[in-house]
């Protein structure tokens, strides 16, 4: 069990979802993003931001502007923001850093 706090961002792949850990390490599970973020629910730190990725706001050090825009992680992952969820990224990042 990887502990949460060490979680960069979670990757849809099908029904599994490859975890980003620090360090550049990687885990694929067998449980779809859906079910990921169903254990993290109460963890405010993480929010998602496209169909196939939610973020740990903890490791967010950029967002670009754009149409729906994108992030910039720690480690240089740059991950796309869909124009239907930036809203809801925008109102996640406005409760997180409060």
């Amino acid at each position: 069990f990887e502990r949460i706090k060490e979680i960069i961002c979670l990757e849809a792949k099908g029904n599994y979802t490859l975890i980003h850990f620090t360090e550049g390490k990687k885990q694929l599970v067998c449980r779809t993003l859906r079910d990921m973020e169903d254990m993290l629910y109460n963890d405010r730190r993480f929010a998602r931001i496209h169909r196939s990725h939610t973020v740990n706001l903890d490791y967010l050090q950029k967002y670009i502007k754009g149409k729906g825009g994108y992030v910039i992680l720690e480690g240089g992952m740059n991950i796309s923001v869909s124009s239907g969820r930036k809203q809801s990224f925008m109102d996640a990042i406005t409760v997180y850093f409060r």
